[in-house]
Order: structure tokens, then sequence, then C-alpha cells
């Protein structure tokens, strides 16, 4: 989904539009608010627009590029997610674990993504990782993505989303630019104008 179909966070896309504009994306991004208000979402459509080949800085939701970017295999687009939630979501199989499958984002998983960022891109100029709930990084996992946020390689954007951005080490949220998301307001009865964005 492309950033300008992101409903209900105006502020957010705002600021992600005019950093794709201006053509200096910060290296890192944190992406902070409740449960299901649209984090993830606007991840993708950043991370489609920085690979998008048909429309650079924008995205079109619909090349090859964009597809497989919301499918997870775009060669240049890493996601870091639990063991757990990647069972949840089908990405692999219970099964494929020889243990209970964590809920925590391991220190393996945070090396196998900076080795993963060191070399170079594929297909697109960016080489994007989405860390998702990044607050299920345990402590050893985030000191290993200090190295990264404090030297990116070239290149490099790193989108972590959180729902509980004070489980972060402060070093890493102040490492990141910050884009806030909200729940939208609900509408009041008779007031469905006063609904905002």
């Amino acid at each position: 989904m492309p950033l300008s179909e992101v409903q209900g966070q105006a502020k957010a896309v705002d600021a992600l539009q005019k950093s794709l504009a201006s053509g200096h994306v910060h290296h890192a991004w944190l992406f902070t608010g409740p449960e299901g208000v649209g984090k993830e979402l606007t991840a993708v459509g950043l991370a489609q627009a920085l690979t998008c080949p048909e429309k650079p800085s924008v995205g079109c939701g619909e090349c090859s590029s964009c597809q497989r970017v919301l499918r997870r295999n775009h060669p240049d687009v890493t996601w870091v997610l639990t063991e757990d939630e990647q069972v949840a979501r089908g990405i692999v199989g219970r099964a494929e674990f020889d243990h209970t499958p964590s809920r925590d984002i391991k220190v393996e998983q945070v090396r196998a993504l900076g080795e993963r960022l060191s070399f170079r891109a594929l297909e697109s100029s960016f080489k994007v990782a989405l860390i998702i709930d990044a607050h299920a990084m345990n402590p050893q996992a985030q000191n290993a993505l200090l190295k990264t946020l404090e030297e990116p390689p070239k290149g490099t954007v790193l989108l972590l989303t959180t729902s509980m951005p004070d489980k972060l080490l402060p070093t890493i949220r102040s490492r990141c630019a910050k884009a806030s998301f909200w729940s939208p307001a609900r509408a009041l009865p008779g007031r469905e104008g006063d609904r905002q964005a």
C-alpha cells in the first residue's frame, strides 16, 4: 500500500513524504503508537517508496517490486519479527523450531540483520529493514542494534514499529527520527463532521 493510501495518519505520512521528496531520508525511523493504527502499513508504504522503480520516492504499490515488499520477499527489504509472530502469520510453521517459538526478537536475529545490511542492495538504491514490535527485542538484541544505528551501512533505512517505546533503550530512541501514530478519533453521534484524520 503506497503511503498516499494510508488513512487517518496524515501528520506521520506527511513527514515521511516530505523526507522522501527532499532526497534526505533519515537512516532510522521509530513509528510509535497504539496497536492497530497503521504503523506497519506505513512502514510497508515507506519501504515501497524507497525501492519502487516505477515511482521512485513515492511507490506505486502495483509493480513487481512493490508487490514483493508487501509479500515479504523483496531481496532488499528484510523483516524482523519474533518467532512467535512468524508462526502466527504463517511465515514459518511451529514444526520448524526445536523449541517453543520465542516472543522476543533475539540477538541472533539482529546480528543476522546487520550482516545482511552490510551487503549492497541487489535491485534498488536502498536496503530497508522493518523491525516489527521493536520493543520485543531483548536487551542483548537492542545493544546489537545500536552498532547498526550508530554506523549504518550506506543506503540503509531501518524502520522500527512499537506500541511501547519506553521498552527501547534511550540510545535507540535518540538515534531515530520519530513518527507518532494516533487512534483515529471516533465521531460522537450527530457530529459526523467533527471526525479528525
